[in-house]
């Protein structure tokens, strides 16, 4: 995803939860990059001056092999890439900084994401195969069925689960069940919430809504009605 050229006074956008991190490389008026762990609840990133950016969205698990370290180990707020890639980072800004077209910045991170790749692990299996089928089905799973499918012990599975996804997967089955129902509400506002949360598998109306709280800090209506909160 790219934005470019359009200037602002300081602004807090925030983001809920979904698993997945993002980088964001800023070649504005302040070039920068950070990792955004869109994780266990909400981030906040603040935007000020002439705001020109290209990011990059790994799905949940798909982030280790690119950057070499247990992700659980990441905190929840955002982090300098300079922390993460070093001296790499810095001259990367500075190329997309340099370059004169869209075009040319995406080729620049993919070129560089391709060599992080090649130098790093590859990605567990094992983990992909367990996200894939959460997401499928809407995080309604039973953790020792994902193991036995896994051919894990359950132990095994939230060792690698941390390492790579960041979460054990009762954390991402109950995260993804948060934002497939999020999308629900988004696709049609005006449905009934108890109707969504029986939808999902949610006890009752409580719980839906506590699970709301716990990701994004507000109810279901505050978050529709929001114009700072990204989902």
């Amino acid at each position: 995803m790219e934005g470019e050229g359009f200037n602002m006074g300081p602004h807090t956008m925030m983001t809920v939860p979904d698993g997945c991190l993002e980088v964001f490389f800023n070649f504005g008026d302040r070039p920068t990059s950070f990792l955004n762990p869109r994780l266990k609840r909400p981030s906040s990133v603040l935007h000020q001056g002439k705001v020109a950016y290209i990011s990059v969205c790994f799905l949940p698990g798909r982030a280790y092999p690119f950057f070499g370290l247990p992700m659980d180990e990441l905190s929840a707020d955002a982090v300098a890439m300079g922390d993460i890639w070093k001296g790499r980072a810095a001259d990367l800004e500075s190329r997309i900084t340099e370059a004169g077209t869209a075009e040319k910045r995406s080729e620049i991170v993919q070129e560089f994401l391709l060599q992080q790749l090649q130098q790093l692990e590859k990605a567990d299996r094992a983990v992909d195969y367990c996200t894939n089928l959460i997401r499928q089905e809407g995080g309604n799973v039973k953790i020792d069925a994902l193991s036995d499918k896994a051919g894990l012990s359950n132990r095994q599975l939230i060792r690698r689960f941390r390492s790579s996804v960041g979460l054990t997967p009762k954390e991402f089955a109950r995260l993804t069940r948060f934002t497939t129902s999020l999308k629900a509400i988004k696709a049609d506002p005006a449905s009934r919430l108890t109707d969504i949360a029986y939808s999902f598998g949610y006890y009752d109306q409580a719980h839906f809504i506590h699970d709301f709280r716990t990701f994004s800090g507000v109810s279901p209506g505050e978050l529709i009605a929001s114009s700072h909160i990204l989902y």
